[in-house]
């Protein structure tokens, strides 16, 4: 989304700062071009100037832009304007909107869940109501992405929603504002505090350290780290993730290809580590996460239990490239032949448009090193103890949160509830359709069958007994169906 100066420069003014990013790889999509000699040798040259190492310029395709940068490596890939500002979205955290996530069921735009504090919850936005209008743009049969374009905008922007709840139709107005997404998950058990870190974006350790302060606040210290599925982010918040657990010393080295840009290293400030800690790791944990999952391994601080991580040791940049015409405009006037606007004086490229602009790149300018000075690229980290996981086809185990115990839903209700109930029954054996946040009849009889088979008063109300009893149900099937959590709790029995 375009932030509220109205220009995609606005929201990526970090693209013209060093920011060091740790992503996977994305699919490369088509942009204006240019055959211009001149303005290719100099895309060339700021190739040169800035990949992290030694490249043969003659077998780089240089019809387009976008192959010139495709034929780098994987990692490196070309933004249109559009296509940039929903990368930074995703790096930066937030976006504004009304904060609803939704799901398409049946040709049926419906908000599966509605975040904390957001002007849709504070609006009285619930999960499972569908929406039918969008200001006056009827939204009755659309795709889900055309929903979602719609009921975001500007922060400070009005939006009127219609939605439909079970036979009311109800209209809300609704500000929106910036929506910070929260990237990490926790869950206390017991004496060991569960925290799953979905990416490293700019919200990373603002919120781990809140769930590390509510672990400390019930004496616990045996710490689980999920990293399964991370494919990484921002390096500067893996450092700060890593900074709580790994003691006095080495995280990562960045080494940089370009000969005046020093290699950075980043420490740990920690007298010993405070948790007994253990990470769990896939063939999905990548970059950045695998910053991470390596200063834990090499410095000791705790151990690695799951399966060999993907291996992507190296570092990018997030950068701008000036458009043919201010390119030549910049030349003549400054005598300036790059189309990096760093280059510019800063009270140039603080004004550029994004007509200035052909678009963004995303480039490996680097690699990192692990604390013992291991590069992983292309080979990934080798678990201390190594456990396959169960496939669980479209559902993530770990992340079913415990019922809240607050209302007892009833047939027919529509509750977010609803839906955690459900995955748990489904899990459990029992005969449901696909989760959702309706209590119909199917549900109702499920519900019947578990506190028949539980001996409680089977009568198909949600009732906190019942909730109780499915939370206990959920932790078994957390160790039961998921071996690598199972082994990582066993370690931490032993330790």
């Amino acid at each position: 989304m375009r932030n509220g100066d109205g220009s995609v420069k606005g929201r990526l003014i970090a693209g013209l700062m060093v920011m060091f990013l740790l992503l996977g790889s994305t699919p490369l999509s088509a942009g204006q071009v240019t055959d211009d000699r001149e303005y290719l040798k100099a895309i060339l040259q700021f190739i040169d100037d800035n990949y992290y190492q030694d490249i043969e310029i003659e077998k780089l395709d240089t019809k387009t832009v976008q192959t010139i940068f495709s034929g780098l490596d994987p990692y490196t890939r070309f933004y249109t304007h559009d296509e940039a500002a929903e990368f930074m979205d995703y790096v930066s955290g937030d976006y504004q909107g009304i904060g609803v996530i939704l799901l398409e069921r049946d040709k049926k735009v419906i908000v599966k869940q509605v975040m904390e504090q957001s002007p849709a919850a504070l609006g009285g936005i619930l999960p499972g109501d569908r929406i039918m209008k969008v200001d006056d743009v009827d939204v009755t049969y659309a795709t889900i992405e055309k929903v979602a374009e719609l009921v975001r905008g500007e922060t400070g922007t009005e939006v009127i929603v219609e939605l439909l709840r079970g036979d009311q139709r109800l209209i809300y107005k609704i500000e929106r504002s910036e929506i910070i997404m929260n990237p990490v998950y926790s869950d206390i058990r017991e004496e060991i505090a569960y925290i799953y870190i979905e990416s490293f974006n700019a919200n990373t350790q603002e919120f781990l350290e809140k769930e590390l302060n509510k672990a400390a606040e019930k004496n616990i210290n045996y710490i689980i780290l999920d990293l399964r599925e991370n494919s990484g982010g921002s390096v500067q918040q893996a450092v700060a993730a890593a900074r709580y657990f790994v003691p006095r010393g080495l995280i990562t080295r960045l080494d940089f290809g370009a000969e005046d840009l020093a290699d950075i290293y980043y420490g740990s400030y920690l007298d010993t580590s405070p948790y007994n800690l253990v990470v769990l790791v896939d063939e999905g944990t990548a970059s950045a996460a695998e910053i991470l999952a390596g200063a834990v391994q090499d410095s000791g601080a705790g151990v690695l239990i799951g399966s060999q991580t993907f291996g992507k040791a190296r570092v990018q940049d997030f950068m701008a490239l000036l458009s043919p015409q201010a390119f030549y405009k910049y030349r003549e006037r400054y005598a300036i032949n790059s189309v990096d606007p760093r280059k510019l004086p800063q009270h140039e490229w603080e004004v550029l448009s994004d007509e200035d602009l052909l678009g963004w790149v995303k480039m490996t300018t680097g690699i990192y090193y692990t604390p013992k000075g291991r590069n992983i690229d292309g080979q990934g980290l080798k678990p201390d103890t190594e456990v396959l996981a169960k496939e669980i086809p479209g559902v993530w185990l770990q992340g079913i949160p415990p019922l809240a115990q607050i209302e007892k839903p009833v047939l027919n209700s529509i509750n977010n509830e609803v839906e955690t109930a459900e995955n748990i029954l489904l899990l459990a054996g029992y005969e449901l359709d696909e989760p959702d946040t309706l209590l119909d009849v199917l549900t109702f009889e499920a519900i019947k069958k578990f506190q028949a088979d539980k001996g409680l008063y089977p009568y198909g109300v949600l009732d906190f007994s019942t909730q109780k009893e499915l939370n206990r149900t959920l932790s078994n099937l957390q160790v039961e169906l998921d071996p690598v959590y199972a082994r990582a709790v066993e370690w931490l029995q032993i330790k």
